[in-house]
């Protein structure tokens, strides 16, 4: 099935879909949070780790320490599991999503409060399009991602999959950008803790855990729900296996995403030598990120152009409401200027809304006074 045009430009503003007069961010709210090991998704505060500061004393550090060791666990782009995971989120918490009283009447056909839901990464990415190099394929999102795109119940997902062209990157072996992955999982372990009473120790492997907080936000005129990968939160004290962490007196550092996605406040820069070694840390207030690259880019040019392609799937889908057929979104600028999809109606290898996530949605459907929780799938 061939492709469809649109008139969504990347690197040309004047085209009709970039003129949008809301191109506002909302702070991000935390919504809950969960965690992942061996692929595993974990409904609980296991992985979490936190900030620890180093000692004037203690820098130097050796990034390369354990990589000889080091089993590459690379994340070749969002997996369907990853969806996957943020859906089993949702049905475990139905009263942080679905819509109540003259809201519901209101939203017609939506039965949570999302119009779109995702993964931080896929925004972020987004985010970066009109500054990505047009003539570099590898530096450009849609050409190595596809974005997927299911509308059910009012709500629409958002899935980030590679394309073949470049589906063997990380695959091969160890090389100069697993050496560079590896320095960040390095950085990111020795400048976080699992407990706060425990003593750094800068010798064992590197924690292979991952921890997800999920947040509501609004971008433009959307509701959009999302969750982001965060290597660690500041605290004074270990959190409580239940405690709700929206309200945990803490602050986000540094994560894999857009930092203003995920409410990040302060970055902590490891500066390194090309030999791996750790030389200084840096702390930058994130509010000061878009006035020290002023020359570079500009943030609003960034959050109107990610406006503009959720205007563009929304519009595209508006007569749309099947949990199977898929929208596929591509942007190759050496075939097209501007972005171009596909649909692929029904059933498909493409689908990827799960069969017990479009259940529990139907029941949300069926009574919306009365939710029963979900456990794990």
């Amino acid at each position: 099935m061939s492709l469809r045009n649109t008139n969504l430009c990347p690197l040309d503003q004047r085209s009709p879909h970039w003129r949008t007069k809301l191109y506002s961010v909302q702070k991000p709210r935390v919504m809950g949070a969960y965690s992942k090991k061996d692929n595993e998704f974990i409904n609980s505060l296991n992985c979490l780790r936190y900030l620890r500061l180093p000692e004037a004393n203690e820098i130097p550090w050796n990034l390369n320490i354990g990589y000889e060791d080091y089993q590459k666990n690379f994340p070749v782009g969002i997996t369907r599991r990853d969806i996957d995971d943020i859906l089993k989120f949702i049905t475990m918490h139905p009263d942080k999503m679905k819509i109540y009283g003259d809201d519901r009447l209101e939203k017609s056909s939506k039965v949570i409060f999302p119009d779109f839901v995702c993964q931080a990464g896929l925004l972020t990415e987004l985010l970066e399009i009109p500054y990505r190099n047009k003539n570099n394929e590898s530096d450009n999102f849609l050409v190595c991602n596809n974005v997927m795109a299911t509308k059910y119940r009012g709500t629409i997902y958002l899935l980030m999959t590679l394309t073949c062209d470049c589906c063997n990157y990380g695959l091969t072996g160890k090389d100069e950008n697993d050496k560079l992955f590896y320095y960040g999982q390095r950085y990111r372990h020795m400048m976080t803790t699992d407990n706060l009473n425990k003593q750094a120790d800068f010798a064992e492997s590197v924690f292979d855990g991952d921890f997800f907080v999920s947040f509501q936000s609004r971008l433009g005129r959307y509701d959009i729900f999302y969750t982001g990968d965060i290597n660690g939160v500041q605290s004074e004290r270990n959190l409580d296996e239940h405690e709700d962490l929206a309200e945990a007196q803490v602050k986000f550092i540094e994560v894999h995403t857009q930092n203003f996605l995920t409410g990040v406040e302060t970055l902590y820069s490891g500066h390194r030598n090309p030999e791996g070694i750790l030389e200084a840390i840096e702390p930058i207030a994130v509010k000061e990120i878009p006035k020290m690259a002023a020359s570079e880019w500009k943030d609003s040019v960034c959050v109107k152009f990610a406006i503009a392609f959720l205007d563009l799937v929304k519009a595209e889908m508006r007569d749309i409401d099947d949990p199977n057929t898929v929208f596929k979104f591509v942007y190759d600028p050496t075939v097209s200027d501007c972005v171009q999809y596909q649909i692929l109606p029904g059933k498909s290898e493409l689908s990827f809304l799960p069969t017990w996530y479009v259940d529990f949605l139907d029941e949300l459907a069926a009574d919306g006074s009365t939710v029963k929780e979900s456990s794990d799938h």
